[in-house]
């Protein structure tokens, strides 16, 4: 990594991450989600749910999970099989995307959110077709896991709806999950906005909230966000993706927002990171995560990028002060 103006260092070579192999097909990573354990949990302290991606093909996204113990060096765990759902024929005539991952102290699991879509050029069909989250749980079995059946857990009537699910158990017991509504324009949508949508089990959600009043990026329309509490800090906070109004998610930026209540957010004129003229991330800097290390102020993020040689996904650090500051730079 060098340093850079940016609040954010950029990472000079992206990680490698493993996900699943089939003959002739070459992969790129995206939609990265990071969760890290107080304790191990099937010998990993660090796990990522992340789908693959080939680049204008949506279709061979499908949900994976590998595993950490310093959230640099990654792999899957013996006896894991990727993808989740079990299907690995592709193309999809649908596709599974923007993964987002918990941990279920109570019941001991990993719970493993994503949106599954229709594809309407493979369909053939005239009209939209709803997306919907559904839910995998992955438990320990012995020596090995256990994945059920993925099951529906939200569903839009819009096509282009409950983008990037973020969801996070807050400091009262209730599941919040904050998505990106399109409505049925997907990518280059002008009118994105955010929704907030409550739980009390993470399965049954409520109807959304519209966040458009109240979470917005000056000059550029929301992508894709992940989303944390922050208990030191009694502050939700978000790292998300937007793209400048009248473009399209093929050139995005990466910026910050912090709540109190996970309604009012307050954002920063400055992009966390930036597309840049050279480099493998050069195109666009897509759906991140991060986790904050308290003791050492320390920020570490998880971002996927891009540029015309594929999707892949790099690691960059900071102190929340140093960040902060070079944010409040304008």
């Amino acid at each position: 990594m060098t340093n850079t103006i940016t609040p954010m260092p950029y990472c000079e070579n992206p990680i490698t991450i493993p996900s699943f192999e089939a003959p002739g097909k070459i992969y790129g990573l995206t939609h990265p989600d990071v969760v890290k354990l107080e304790k191990p949990w099937q010998g990993y302290t660090y796990w990522m749910a992340v789908t693959p991606n080939q680049t204008g093909n949506s279709q061979f996204e499908n949900p994976c999970l590998a595993a950490s113990n310093d959230g640099l060096h990654w792999e899957v765990p013996k006896g894991l099989q990727n993808p989740l759902t079990g299907i690995a024929e592709e193309p999809l005539p649908f596709h599974n995307c923007d993964t987002d991952l918990i941990y279920n102290e109570k019941e001991d699991v990993l719970q493993v959110y994503y949106v599954w879509s229709k594809d309407e050029p493979v369909y053939g069909e005239e009209g939209c077709h709803p997306s919907e989250v559904r839910m995998i749980k992955v438990a320990k079995d012995g020596e090995g896991f256990k994945v059920d059946s993925p099951v529906a857990v939200a569903t839009s009537t819009y096509r282009y709806d409950l983008l990037s699910p973020a969801i996070v158990k807050g400091p009262d017991g209730t599941y919040r999950m904050w998505s990106v509504n399109t409505r049925d324009q997907g990518w280059n949508n002008q009118c994105n906005h955010v929704d907030l949508r409550l739980s009390e089990d993470g399965l049954s959600w409520g109807e959304p909230q519209s966040l458009e009043n109240s979470f917005s990026q000056n000059g550029y329309q929301v992508w894709h966000l992940d989303v944390r509490y922050i208990p030191e800090k009694e502050e939700y906070w978000t790292f998300f993706s937007a793209y400048k109004n009248g473009g399209g998610s093929d050139h995005t930026d990466l910026f910050f927002a912090k709540s109190k209540d996970g309604i009012l957010w307050e954002t920063y004129e400055k992009p966390v990171l930036a597309m840049r003229e050279d480099g493998w991330d050069n195109d666009f800097i897509y759906r991140s995560t991060f986790r904050y290390e308290v003791e050492a102020d320390l920020i570490r993020l998880w971002y996927s990028a891009g540029q015309s040689a594929g999707w892949q996904i790099g690691y960059t650090e900071n102190t929340y002060t140093e960040m902060m500051t070079s944010l409040k730079k304008v």
